[in-house]
């Protein structure tokens, strides 16, 4: 079977029959509260039937292209076995009796279910004829509704129906009038699987229309495009389910008492952190006191601690972090949706959103956001540019090495070793009268000195290597180059006591 054969056939008769099961399931729980000794289960079985018996009756006739005398006798039996089908059922769900009895049964019960059935019937026929006009091109009369519209306008009439007929079943009819009306207890799973399967139908027909235009224009259509469309369907409903999970069915706290509470938790935040100040000045005060001494035979009593303020009180608010949780959420949900369909509206309507535009209250709030904005961001560039210049005009300090040890740098590395033989060199000519110019590399160090130490030239270009080698390069020094380095900084630490010795 075709993947379209499969939605034609079975996909599209199967949901529908679901769906209009839900709405009747709604219907018999309300009436039943009416009638308690009723039981019209056997309605919500019968009602998805229905709807899938009308759907392929109605394929059926399309296609047979009859007259207007056939296609009523075809509706009339069709009719007839509807009813016998319905008093067969009722009868099935009672005591053994006379079914021929059953049959010519008139009561109240009897026109309860032809009304449901029918509805379900008609509803399921109009669908059909929706789905069977789904690529055809618009008839040009001012009173054609495209097929899309249609379904979508009957799947949400049905779904404002159940959300009705559910709500006066779960706060009874007795006390429609009262205001105190009980919370609901939990998910109205007739009420989630209509809109479920009803996003999912919607889906699946918006994404046939689409097929029948771009085969129209001769685009290409990837082949994994129906499954793509079907996982994604697939996320969109389990996304809807956990949301339904998690949102709160008991209590909601409202917009505005979330945004109070959530300024109470800053302005406690903020009293915390002045105790805590409040406190630390107190263990000061209290600390130096200690120190002074006692100026008294008896000493003063300790100074007593500020107490921690209370967290103020929300206004009612649950105090469960679980339930404000779920009331963000449920908020965040709302605005979300709001503000989508919002943006979609005026995507659809140009006209609305050029009014908007023109408003001059919004059009004087755009405009002062913007030059907000324009503000901030001078400020910050401002900003960014002065601290860089501060950065660049602080201080720099010159990393003073350490005094000189005497003896050998024993337990570093060798690397470690050649850089302190280096700066000993640093260290005692600069005592001699020798220092190290802040711009000078080691290789112009090295050159100055070795003019006024002549005789030590050779072992000071070579240290001088060695601790370029040590410092800026990544292989390891070997034991043997620590080693030289130690003695070519004897050398010039000898050459230093000589010129010294002339002076003194």
């Amino acid at each position: 079977m075709s993947p379209r054969a499969w939605v034609e056939n079975l996909f599209r008769p199967l949901v529908l029959a679901l769906l209009l099961g839900a709405l009747v399931q709604s219907a018999v729980e309300l009436l039943r509260q009416v009638v308690p000794s009723w039981n019209g289960s056997y309605l919500v079985v019968l009602g998805g039937l229905v709807g899938a018996e009308a759907y392929y009756s109605q394929r059926f006739l399309a296609r047979q292209h009859w007259d207007t005398g056939p296609a009523l006798r075809y509706r009339a039996i069709e009719g007839v076995l509807i009813f016998v089908l319905l008093q067969l059922a009722r009868a099935a769900g009672e005591p053994a009796g006379d079914l021929l009895g059953a049959l010519q049964r008139g009561d109240f019960p009897t026109f309860l279910g032809v009304g449901l059935l029918a509805g379900c019937w008609l509803s399921a026929t109009w669908t059909a004829s929706d789905f069977a006009r789904i690529g055809e091109p618009p008839d040009p009369v001012p009173t054609y509704v495209p097929p899309l519209e249609s379904l979508a306008a009957r799947f949400f009439a049905g779904g404002a129906l159940l959300l009705a007929l559910a709500g006066l079943t779960r706060i009874q009819l007795g006390r429609v009038l009262s205001l105190d009306w009980p919370d609901v207890p939990g998910i109205v799973w007739n009420v989630l699987i209509y809109f479920l399967l009803g996003i999912i139908l919607l889906g699946q027909v918006h994404l046939t229309r689409l097929y029948g235009r771009w085969q129209e224009q001769g685009l290409t259509i990837a082949p994994g495009l129906p499954a793509s469309w079907a996982r994604y369907s697939i996320v969109l409903v389990l996304s809807a389910a956990g949301l339904a999970f998690v949102l709160p069915t008991r209590y909601t706290v409202g917009l505005l008492d979330l945004g109070k509470y959530g300024l109470s938790l800053i302005f406690t935040a903020f009293a915390i952190l002045l105790w805590l100040i409040a406190l630390l000045a107190t263990l000061l005060f209290a600390a130096l006191g200690m120190a002074a001494g006692p100026t008294a035979a008896r000493p003063p009593p300790p100074p007593a601690l500020p107490t921690p303020p209370a967290a103020p009180g929300a206004g009612g608010l649950p105090s469960g972090w679980f339930e404000l949780l779920q009331s963000g959420l449920f908020w965040i949900v709302i605005l979300a949706a709001m503000g989508y369909v919002g943006l979609g509206l005026l995507h659809q309507q140009p006209r609305i959103a050029q009014w908007l535009a023109a408003w001059t209250p919004l059009a004087a709030l755009r405009q002062g956001w913007g030059t907000l904005r324009g503000w901030l961001r001078g400020y910050r560039v401002t900003l960014d540019r002065r601290l860089s210049q501060a950065w660049a005009r602080r201080p720099r300090r010159r990393a003073v090495p350490s005094p000189p040890r005497r003896g050998r740098a024993g337990g570093l590395l060798p690397g470690a070793q050649v850089r302190d033989s280096y700066l000993r060199v640093l260290e005692r000519a600069g005592r001699h009268g020798y220092p190290r110019g802040p711009t000078q590399t080691p290789t112009e160090y090295s050159a100055g000195l070795a003019a006024a130490l002549p005789q030590v030239q050779e072992p000071l270009a070579g240290l001088t290597q060695a601790f370029v080698e040590a410092r800026y390069s990544a292989h390891p020094i070997s034991p043997a180059a620590a080693e030289q380095a130690w003695r070519q900084w004897q050398q010039v630490d000898r050459a230093l006591d000589e010129q010294e010795a002339p002076r003194a």
